[in-house]
């Protein structure tokens, strides 16, 4: 399983993009969480 095709040095870049979406993800989740469950 190797990951040569991706080109090597863009896959630190893709997963730091794809780190980056999903903490934004959770932090939007959370808020929406939070925000609706205000009186």
């Amino acid at each position: 399983m190797t990951r040569e095709h991706l080109g090597g040095e863009t896959e630190p870049i893709i997963w730091g993009v794809l780190t980056v979406a999903g903490l934004a993800a959770v932090l939007i989740g959370f808020g929406i969480k939070v925000a609706t469950s205000q009186p």
